[in-house]
C-alpha cells in the first residue's frame, strides 16, 4: 500500500515468492534534501538466490532497517542494518548475523558478525568508495573454531581455525591499485594435523605481488616466498624460496591412509599461462623423506616447458629399490607426441602405498612412444619387460610383451606370463578398429592355470582351489571381421563353498567392422557341481546370440532320481526385453513336470511373469501377475498336491515327505503391499503320516498375520497365531530412498505395531520334527508336548509369558550308543527367560544281568534376549545313569553338577561317581593310526573327484559350543571299572579311585589323580596263558586320553618234580595305551633266560625238555632236537613280538598248553561274506605233542593229534553259533554275557 500525502508518502508492502516472503513498512519525504526510512523489513524463508536468476538453493530469514538522507554520495547520510537468523545459502548456513552500515561524507565505515555452522567471522571495515582513488582498510579481523568441511559441505574435512585478518587497499585500476593483506593464524588444527601458527603477508604493488608464507606445525617449518605479476600481458610467476620439513600431507588433507614425511626445496619460474606458447621450469629436490613406510634416500624431479614442448625428469633412490621416469612430448598440439621410459627396481607398493594388507614388489622396465589420442588414428609402440614381481601372492617370475600400434591394428610380437597362477604365451594381430574393412587378425594365445588360491583377495573368495586348467583361444577374422574362440578346461574348481569337478567351456563370437556383436554360441558342461545344500552330477548348457535375442538350452542331472532340462531366450530388443521359457521339464522320481505352455518373464521398470505353470499328473505349480516397483502389485502363486518328498532330501531335510496345497498372493502399492496366502500340508516323516499343517497368512500395514495349525493324526494340534511386525515394502515413499531392496524385518519403524504371538500345544507328538534334526546326532525322537506361550513386546525386545510341558518322551543318541526313556519336562516362561522347573529322563543298562533304570534330573533357568539363546545356570543330578554305552566306551554315573554361563563362555562343574564303566582298548581308542587330522584341499578334492563325495565345514568342525566349555569335575571311580582289550596283551583290569577332571575353554581334557588296581579280578592274558595282577595303577596327569600304564602281573606253573614249590613267570607292563612296553621275568627262580620263561609259558616246561625230536641219547640227534628248540622258540619270539600275525595277515594266533592234552597252535581269521550282516571267523587248531621216544603224532588213530577246524557266526548280540570238526563234527550255541 502507499499513500501520498504532499510531500510525505508512507509504504507497506509484502512480496510472496515461492514458500518465502518478504516484508516492507516505511515512509520518506520528497523534499530538497530527501529523507527516507525503512521502519520495518522483514524477510521469512526467502530464496534470494532465485531472485537473481541463481540456481543455488538459498534462505534467507530476518530483519532490515535503514534511515537516511540526501542523494549525493559526497554529502549524504546513511544508517543500515540487517540481522539474518537461520538462513543459508548452498552449502553455507548462518545461525545469526549481524551487518551495521554507516555513510557520511563519503566515508563508509561497517561492522560485520556472523555465527555460522562451522565458526564465527568479526570484522570492523571503513572505505571511501567514491573518491578517484578508492579506498579500503579492514581492520580487526577475526576468525574463530572456523570448520572448512561444514563450511563447504565436505564431512570427510574438518578444521577448526583461529586467527587474526587485515586488508588495505587503494584504486582500483590493477596496474597503479596497492594492496597488503596479512593473516595470522592462531594455535589451531587442519584434520589430524595441529598448527602452532601461521602467517602470510602479501603486497600488490605497480602490478607486481609479492607473497611470503609460513607454517609452523609441531614437527618442522614450511615456507613459500615468491613473486608474480598477474596483470601483465604475459604474466610472470616465480617462487624465490620453497622449503618443506618434516610435512605430513596426510594429516593435512585429512587422509589417514596416507602419511608423509616430506623435506625438501622447492624452486619454480615461469611465464605466460597458455600451455602452447608458455615457459615454465620447476625443480623439486627432496632430502631423506617418508612416504607412509617407505624411506625416500633421495629424490629428484625436474620439469619444463617451452612453447608446448615438455619434460619430465623423475628419480627416486629407496633403501632396497630404485624408480625412474622420463617423459618428452607435445602434449598440446593438435595431434599430439609423446614418449616415456621407465624402469622400476625392487618397488615395495605396500611400504609405498601405506597398505598394511597389501604384499607387493615390483622390478619392470617400459619404454613407449606415440601419437595421438583417438584410437584408429593413433600410433602407438612400446615394451614391457618385468621379472621377480609379486603382488599379494601372485608371483610374476616373467611378463613380457612388444607391441605395435597403427591405424586401429595391433601387432602383438609376443606375451610371455610365468607366474604361480598362470603360464600364458600368444602373439599376433588384432585388428582393435576396421571400419573400411581393411585389417585382418590373427591373434593366438594359450594359458595353464596352475594355482588360483592366490586370487582370493583380489574377487573376495574366502577359498578358491583348481586342480589343473588350461584356456586357449584365438583371435582372428578377414578383413571386416572380427572373430573369437575361447576354450577352457577347469578340473577340481572351488570356489567358497561352491565345488566343481570338472568343467569345460567353449565361447565363439563374431564382431562386425564396427566392432559391434553380431553373432555368439557358448557351450559348456559341469560335472559334479555342489553346494553345501544341493549336488549335481552333471550340467550341459549351450547359449547363442543373434539379432537381439539369446537362445540358451541346459540339461541337469541331479542323481539318479532327478533330473531337468529348460530351453527359451531372452529378448533383448529395449522396446520389448523379455525371458521366454519354451520349456521346461523335470523328473524327480517317478513324478515327469513339464510347462504346459510358453511362459515369458518381461522385465525393465517392472516384472510381468505369464503362464508360467507346470504340472505333473495331478500336481501344479503356477506363477502369474505384476511386480512393480514404481507401481501396484498383482502376483499370484498356486500350488496343487505337490509331494515335498521329491525335493526334502536336497534341501538336507531326510525322511520328510507330504503333499502340499494353497496359494499366496501380493497386492497393492509398491509402497504399501498387501499379501494373503494360504497353505496345506499332509505331513509325513520317515513314511509315517503325522498330521496336516494348515498356515494362513495375512499382510497389510507392516504387520504379518500368522495362523498356523498343526494336527497330528492322534487328535492332537500344535497351533502358532498372531502378529509380527514386518517391512515387504518394496519401495518406500521417497522411492528415491530405497528401490529394490526387498524384505526387511521391520525393527526400526514405530509404526509396524507389536510382536504378538501365540503358541498352543495339546499333548501334541514331537516326532515329526526328526527330519529337521541331524539323523547322527538323534536317531529316535518321541513324547507329547502340552504348551502355552504368549510372546508379546517388540523384536528387539520379547516378552516371554506361560508354560511348556513334555511327557512320556524318548530320546535315541547314537553316536553316545544309548536311548532315553521316560523323558519329562516342566518350565514356564517369564519375560526373557525360561525357567526350567524340572527336567528328567531315564536310562536302561542292556547287557547287564542286573539291569536297571537310570536317571537323571534338571532344573534352572535360560535367559533368552531378542529370542536367541543367552545366559543359563542349569543344575542336574545323575542317579545310576548310563551316560554312554559305544563300542568303545561304556559309563554308569551318580552325580550333581551344574552348567552355567553363554553358548560363548559355557562353565560345568560338580562331581561326579562313576558306577561302572568299561574302556574298550581298539584300534581307535588307542592307535594313532586313527588320530584327528586336517584335510587339505587337495584332499577334499580328490575325496570328490574319486568318490563323489564332498566335504563341507559341517563335517569337518567340531561342536562349538564343548569346544568353549570350562569344565572343573571331580570324579570318584567306583570298583566296577574295567579296562578291557582283546589284542595282544588281552587285558581285564579293574580300577578304582579319585581323579580331578578340568577343561579351559578351546582346550583339551586334563585328568590329574592315581586310580587303583584291584588284582583279585584283574588278569593279563599274553601268550594264550593268564597272568594274576599282583598290583597296579593308572596315573593321570595331563591329557585324559594319555595316562601312564603300570602293572605287574605273575603267572605260576607247576612244578613235576616240586609241586610246592611253582616256577613263577612275571610280567611288567607300562607306559602310554598307545605304546605299551611288556617286559617278560622270573621270580622263582629268578633271572631266568628268556628261552625258558618262553618255554614255561607255552610248554609248561624248561626249553631243555622242549621239542625232542629224537630219543634220549647224545650225538646227532640231540643236535636235531636242538635246532629244533631253536626254531621253536624263535617262533614264539616272533610271537612275543606281536609280529607273526601281522606278517600273516591272521585275526588270532593262539598257543595253549594243557598238561594232558600238550601244547595247541590255534590260528585264525574273520571274513565279511555279501549278504550277512556280520563277519564269519573261520579257524584251524594243530596240536603238537612232546615225546622223548616218539616223533609228533598226525595219525588218525590219535585223538590227541587230531588237527581242528572250527567256523564261528554271531546271530545276535551275545548268542554264537559254533561248527567244528575234529573226530567228528560238532554243533553249538553259546551265549556270552558280561557283568
Amino acid at each position: 500500500a502507499l499513500q501520498v500525502a504532499g510531500e510525505a508518502l508512507t509504504f507497506d508492502g509484502r512480496l510472496d515468492v515461492g514458500t518465502g516472503q518478504a516484508a516492507v513498512r516505511g515512509s520518506a519525504v520528497l523534499a530538497e534534501v530527501p529523507r527516507y526510512r525503512i521502519a520495518e523489513g522483514r524477510l521469512t524463508d526467502l530464496d534470494a538466490a532465485a531472485l537473481a536468476g541463481d540456481t543455488t538453493r538459498s534462505r534467507l530469514s530476518g530483519t532490515f532497517n535503514l534511515d537516511g538522507s540526501g542523494t549525493d554520495p559526497a554529502t549524504m547520510a546513511l544508517t543500515a542494518r540487517l540481522s539474518l537468523q537461520d538462513s543459508h545459502y548452498g552449502p553455507y548456513r548462518l545461525i545469526a548475523g549481524d551487518l551495521r552500515a554507516a555513510l557520511r561524507n563519503g566515508r563508509l565505515e561497517t561492522t560485520l558478525g556472523a555465527d555460522m555452522e562451522g565458526g564465527t567471522v568479526r570484522a570492523n571495515a571503513t572505505a571511501r568508495p567514491f573518491d578517484r582513488q578508492p579506498t579500503l582498510a579492514v581492520t580487526d579481523g577475526r576468525f574463530e573454531h572456523l570448520d572448512l568441511g561444514t563450511l563447504a559441505g565436505r564431512p570427510d574435512q574438518r578444521s577448526d581455525l583461529s586467527g587474526r585478518f587485515a586488508l588495505r587497499g587503494t584504486g582500483l585500476e590493477p596496474a597503479s591499485m596497492t594492496l597488503s593483506a596479512e593473516i595470522d593464524l592462531a594455535r589451531s588444527q587442519l584434520n589430524a594435523q595441529p598448527i602452532d601458527g601461521a602467517r602470510l603477508v602479501a603486497t600488490l604493488q605497480q602490478g607486481t605481488l609479492t607473497f611470503d608464507t609460513a607454517l609452523d606445525l609441531p614437527e618442522g617449518r614450511t615456507r613459500l616466498a615468491g613473486t608474480a605479476t598477474p596483470f601483465a600481458d604475459v604474466p610472470t610467476y616465480a617462487l624465490r624460496e620453497g622449503r618443506l620439513e618434516h610435512l605430513d600431507l596426510g594429516a593435512l588433507a585429512g587422509r589417514p591412509d596416507w602419511r608423509t614425511d616430506l623435506n625438501a626445496t622447492i624452486a619454480l619460474e615461469g611465464a605466460g599461462l597458455d600451455p602452447a606458447s608458455m615457459s615454465l621450469t620447476a625443480r623439486i629436490d627432496l632430502d631423506a623423506s617418508t612416504i607412509n613406510q617407505e624411506t625416500i634416500q633421495r629424490g629428484v624431479t625436474e620439469a619444463r616447458l617451452d612453447d608446448g614442448f615438455a619434460r619430465l625428469d623423475a628419480r627416486l633412490d629407496l633403501p632396497e629399490g630404485l624408480a625412474e621416469l622420463q617423459a618428452t612430448g607435445r602434449f598440446f598440439d593438435d595431434r599430439p607426441r609423446y614418449e616415456a621410459q621407465g624402469l622400476f627396481r625392487n618397488l615395495d607398493l605396500a611400504r609405498l602405498s601405506g597398505v598394511d594388507t597389501l604384499d607387493a614388489r615390483v622390478s619392470a622396465r617400459f619404454d613407449v612412444a606415440g601419437a595421438g589420442l583417438s584410437l584408429p588414428t593413433m600410433r602407438l609402440r612400446g615394451n614391457l619387460l618385468a621379472r621377480d614381481t609379486h603382488v599379494q601372492g601372485i608371483r610374476v617370475d616373467t611378463l613380457r610383451t612388444a607391441f605395435d600400434l597403427a591405424d586401429g591394428l595391433a601387432r602383438i610380437d609376443t606375451v610371455v606370463v610365468h607366474s604361480n597362477v598362470v603360464t600364458l604365451q600368444g602373439g599376433g594381430p588384432i585388428a582393435l578398429t576396421d571400419s573400411l574393412g581393411e585389417r585382418t587378425s590373427n591373434f593366438r594365445f594359450a594359458a595353464t592355470l596352475d594355482n588360483l588360491a592366490p586370487l582370493e583377495p583380489l574377487v573376495g573368495a574366502e577359498y578358491l582351489a583348481l586342480g589343473e586348467g588350461t584356456v586357449t583361444g584365438r583371435v582372428f577374422g578377414r578383413p571386416g571381421t572380427l572373430r573369437l574362440d575361447v576354450r577352457t578346461a577347469l578340473n577340481s574348481l572351488a570356489y567358497n563353498d561352491l565345488r566343481l569337478a570338472g568343467f569345460e567351456a567353449v565361447v565363439l563370437a563374431e564382431f562386425d567392422r564396427h566392432r559391434t556383436l553380431r553373432l555368439a554360441e557358448v557351450q559348456g558342461d559341469l560335472r559334479y557341481a555342489s553346494v553345501p545344500a544341493l549336488t549335481i552330477e552333471n550340467t550341459a548348457f549351450e547359449a547363442s546370440y543373434a539379432d537381439e535375442t539369446v537362445r540358451f538350452m541346459t540339461e541337469m542331472v541331479v542323481d539318479k532320481r532327478r533330473d531337468a532340462r529348460l530351453q527359451g531366450r531372452v529378448e533383448l530388443n529395449p522396446e520389448r526385453r523379455r525371458v521366454v521359457l519354451d520349456s521346461l521339464r523335470l523328473r524327480f522320481d517317478d513324478d515327469r513336470w513339464t510347462l504346459l505352455q510358453e511362459a515369458s518373464i518381461a522385465y525393465g521398470d517392472a516384472y510381468r511373469i505369464s503362464n508360467l505353470l507346470l504340472y505333473a499328473g495331478d500336481q501344479q505349480i503356477a506363477l502369474d501377475g505384476v511386480v512393480d516397483f514404481d507401481g501396484r502389485q498383482s502376483l499370484i502363486l498356486t500350488i496343487e498336491q505337490f509331494r515335498i518328498g521329491a525335493v526334502a532330501d536336497l534341501l538336507d531335510f531326510q525322511g520328510l515327505d507330504g503333499t502340499l496345497n494353497g496359494y499366496l498372493d501380493l497386492s497393492g502399492a509398491a509402497t504399501a503391499p498387501t499379501l494373503g496366502g494360504a497353505l496345506n500340508l499332509d505331513l509325513a516323516s520317515y513314511d509315517r503320516e503325522v498330521g496336516t499343517l494348515a498356515l494362513n497368512l495375512a499382510y497389510d500395514s507392516l504387520l504379518m498375520d500368522v495362523d498356523a495349525r498343526l494336527r497330528h493324526r492322534d487328535g492332537s494340534r500344535l497351533t502358532l497365531a498372531g502378529t509380527v511386525p514386518m517391512d515387504l515394502r518394496l519401495t518406500e515413499a521417497d522411492a528415491a530412498a530405497r528401490r529394490g531392496q526387498g524384505v526387511a524385518i521391520a525393527t526400526d519403524i514405530a509404526t509396524a505395531g507389536t510382536l504378538n504371538l501365540a503358541l498352543r500345544s495339546d499333548s501334541f507328538a514331537i516326532g515329526w520334527v526328526r527330519p529337521f534334526l541331524d539323523p547322527t546326532v538323534v536317531d529316535r525322537l518321541e513324547g507329547t508336548l502340552s504348551a502355552e506361550v504368549d510372546i508379546t513386546g517388540t523384536l528387539d525386545s520379547p516378552t516371554l509369558s506361560g508354560f511348556a510341558r513334555l511327557r512320556d518322551g524318548v530320546l535315541g543318541l547314537p553316536e553316545l550308543g544309548t536311548e532315553y526313556r521316560a523323558v519329562q519336562a516342566r518350565a514356564t516362561l517369564d519375560g526373557d527367560r525360561i525357567v526350567l522347573e524340572e527336567a528328567r529322563l531315564r536310562s536302561s543298562r542292556p547287557g547287564r544281568l542286573r539291569a536297571g533304570d537310570g536317571r537323571l534330573s534338571a532344573s534352572g533357568t535360560i535367559n533368552l534376549p531378542d529370542l536367541t539363546l543367552g545366559a543359563f545356570d542349569l543344575t542336574a543330578e545323575a542317579r545310576d545313569f548310563l551316560a554312554i554305552n559305544t563300542s568303545d566306551y561304556r559309563a554308569v554315573l551318580d552325580g550333581r553338577f551344574t552348567l552355567q554361563g553363554t553358548t560363548e563362555e559355557p562353565v560345568l562343574e560338580g562331581n561326579v561317581t562313576v558306577l561302572s564303566a568299561d574302556i574298550y582298548l581298539t584300534d581307535e581308542t588307542s592307535s594313532d593310526a586313527y588320530e584327528e587330522v586336517t584335510l587339505t584341499e587337495a584332499d577334499l578334492q580328490m575325496l570328490e573327484r574319486r568318490f563323489g563325495v564332498r566335504v563341507t565345514e559341517e563335517d569337518t568342525t567340531t561342536f562349538d559350543f564343548y569346544e568353549a566349555l570350562s569344565m572343573a569335575l571331580s570324579v570318584r571311580l567306583e570298583r566296577d571299572i574295567w579296562l578291557r582289550s582283546t589284542e595282544n596283551p588281552e587285558m581285564y583290569i579293574q580300577f578304582t579311585g579319585d581323579l580331578d577332571v578340568q577343561k579351559a575353554p578351546y582346550g583339551e581334557e586334563q585328568a590329574f589323580g592315581s586310580i587303583e588296581v584291584i588284582p583279585e579280578r584283574s588278569i593279563i592274558r599274553q601268550f594264550g596263558k593268564e597272568f594274576s595282577i599282583t598290583s597296579g595303577t593308572l596315573t593321570f596327569n595331563g591329557p585324559v586320553t594319555d595316562p601312564l600304564l603300570d602293572i605287574d602281573a605273575e603267572y605260576r606253573v607247576p612244578s613235576r618234580e616240586n609241586p610246592g614249590d611253582p616256577v613263577i613267570i612275571t610280567l611288567s607292563v607300562e607306559g602310554r595305551l598307545d605304546n605299551l612296553d611288556i617286559e617278560p621275568g622270573s621270580e622263582n627262580p629268578p633271572n631266568m633266560e628268556l628261552t625258558d620263561i618262553v618255554s614255561y609259558v607255552v610248554f609248561g616246561r624248561p626249553a631243555s625238555e622242549s621239542f625232542l625230536l629224537g630219543g634220549s641219547g647224545a650225538g646227532g640227534n640231540q643236535n636235531v632236537g636242538e635246532i629244533g628248540v631253536g626254531i621253536a622258540l624263535g617262533q614264539v619270539a616272533a610271537l612275543l613280538e606281536s609280529t607273526l600275525g601281522q606278517e600273516l595277515g591272521l585275526d588270532v594266533i593262539e598257543i595253549e598248553q594243557d598238561g594232558l592234552r600238550g601244547t595247541k597252535i590255534t590260528a585264525g581269521s574273520y571274513y565279511s561274506i555279501r549278504g550277512l550282516p556280520n563277519p564269519v571267523f573261520l579257524a584251524i587248531s594243530q596240536p603238537i605233542s612232546f615225546s622223548s621216544s616218539n616223533a609228533t603224532e598226525t595219525g588218525s588213530g590219535s585223538a590227541i593229534q587230531q588237527t581242528e577246524v572250527t567256523i564261528e557266526y554271531e546271530l545276535a548280540e551275545g548268542l554264537l553259533a559254533r561248527i567244528s570238526r575234529r573226530r567228528s563234527i560238532r554243533f553249538n550255541l553259546i551265549w556270552k554275557t558280561a557283568y
